[in-house]
């Protein structure tokens, strides 16, 4: 097979997605069971940071008065600070450990399905995730480095390059008259022929305004016209050219556009480099590997088929997450007709989230990365 052929069709897409439903029944409740217990020791660990700040700070009404206090106008004491900050911490780091744990419960789930066997979901998350959990957090890092260090780099050279954009095109565009310019030009201009025109003697002035009188009633009509037309035409230039919305616009073109070209490309970059990602994590948990073995596995399973590894994440979201998130939204409209409170439908979401989703979407990137190893032969 070559390089470039992928190994992945419709056909292939549509018996993973067969195969990922067909192993639901015997996953779904292991994997919404660990998922609660995530939940319970998420909740855990902030009863215990609660605990705790009721002991330092002396009491639940001192509690209730610095949160107030905090809420209000954000003025603490120095010694309230480092509390609020360091259980604060530590809550977060406690949520994100139990987090991490239950993401590799689940994809142990799936591996004990593959091979035909039963842990308890006590054991998995207890027990069993924790002995990876060190390789996943090295994996997570070395995930987000090998995806976030050029836009970091880019970051540091973005304001450089804005700022020489910025330089070029001030010296390069040509400055925007305002009114007052244009009126001030027209005034000078009239004063010089004036002066060219003063007359010497006193008879000659005479002569001169009776000529201008016979001038001025021989002015036709679309003259006069065109004179409004041209003042008005300086009434336009001041609203156009003096607006400050417009001119900071105008002066900020450049570096607008750029901002937001290397927005888009900042997004397509960061799309490219996940999708090397994918199977990182299953793939560590499935051969039991280091994090430097399962980060360079992951990158060769996609490597030559990242159009068609893509499309199937993305179809099998599109499918079993997105449509059906979309179908609740609708029928959440009709609720209030109904007479059904709208924190229903939310329930409803969360709820299809926790038991559908997470473990047919576990299940189906599992089996993806089985495909891909049998056709690459990627161990």
């Amino acid at each position: 097979m070559s390089k470039n052929t992928s190994i992945l069709s419709s056909d292939n897409w549509g018996t993973l997605l067969k195969t990922a439903f067909t192993a639901f029944p015997k996953i779904w409740w292991r994997i919404v069971t660990i998922n609660i217990l995530a939940v319970l020791m998420i909740l855990l660990g902030f009863a215990i940071t609660a605990g705790i700040g009721i002991l330092l700070l002396g009491g639940m009404s001192a509690v209730e008065s610095a949160y107030i206090n905090f809420i209000s106008t954000m003025n603490l004491t120095i010694p309230q600070w480092w509390i609020f900050g360091g259980l604060l911490f530590f809550w977060i780091n406690w949520a994100i450990v139990f987090a991490i744990t239950a993401k590799i419960a689940n994809i142990l789930v799936i591996k004990d399905y593959v091979r035909k066997q039963t842990t308890n979901p006590f054991v998995l998350y207890f027990q069993t995730a924790w002995s990876f959990f060190w390789r996943y957090v090295g994996l997570g890092f070395r995930a987000f480095w090998y995806i976030y260090w050029p836009i970091l780099v880019l970051f540091i050279v973005a304001p450089i390059f804005f700022m020489f954009v910025k330089m070029v095109s001030a010296e390069s565009l040509p400055t925007m008259p305002t009114a007052t310019n244009v009126v001030s030009e027209s005034i000078a201009s009239e004063e010089v022929e004036d002066t060219k025109s003063m007359p010497i003697e006193v008879e000659e002035t005479q002569k001169d305004v009776d000529k201008l009188e016979t001038v001025d009633e021989e002015i036709p009509f679309d003259m006069m016209n065109d004179e409004e037309d041209y003042n008005e035409d300086y009434y336009n230039t001041e609203s156009e050219y003096n607006s400050p919305l417009i001119a900071g616009i105008q002066d900020n073109m450049a570096s607008i556009l750029v901002g937001i070209g290397t927005f888009f490309l900042f997004l397509i970059f960061i799309i490219w480099r996940s999708v090397y990602m994918a199977f990182t994590s299953t793939h560590l948990i499935e051969h039991d590997q280091s994090a430097k073995e399962a980060f360079d596995a992951s990158i060769k399973l996609v490597k030559g088929n990242w159009w068609a590894v893509f499309l199937s994440l993305s179809g099998f979201f599109l499918v079993v997450s997105f449509l059906p998130g979309m179908a609740f939204g609708m029928l959440s409209l009709l609720f209030p007709m109904m007479g059904i409170p709208m924190w229903i439908s939310d329930v409803l979401t969360n709820l299809y989230s926790w038991i559908v989703v997470a473990p047919v979407g576990t299940a189906f990137i599992y089996f993806l990365m089985l495909h891909l190893m049998a056709q690459k032969k990627v161990s």
